[in-house]
């Protein structure tokens, strides 16, 4: 492989980390879009005897929590896309990388 190749594929990526680093900061700004929501949280409440239970939020059975945001569906599809891309764009890298020394 020449100096020329190896900086064609270092530029490519490059190129893609970049693309995917300004594309990660998507989903911070739009969380109507992504179906985000911020809960209350939920807190234990001990009865007389020796239980008691959790009153507010139960998403996914986190128990005890402080108010945060939960992911809605388009987020976590958002989520599957990216890993999708860097597998899809990791394999066209490792071709490009596989072709020049060929």
């Amino acid at each position: 492989m020449t100096q020329k190749d190896y900086l064609k594929l270092s530029l490519n990526i490059i190129v893609t980390f970049t693309m995917w680093i300004m594309i990660s900061f998507v989903p911070d700004y739009l969380h109507d879009l992504f179906g985000d929501w911020i809960c209350d949280g939920s807190r234990f409440i001990a009865n007389d005897g020796a239980y008691g239970h959790y009153e507010g939020c139960d998403y996914a059975n986190d128990g005890n929590h402080l108010p945060k945001l939960h992911w809605g569906f388009r987020h976590w599809l958002w989520c599957i896309m990216g890993i999708s891309l860097v597998i899809v764009q990791g394999f066209r890298i490792a071709n490009l990388f596989k072709n020049k020394n060929a």
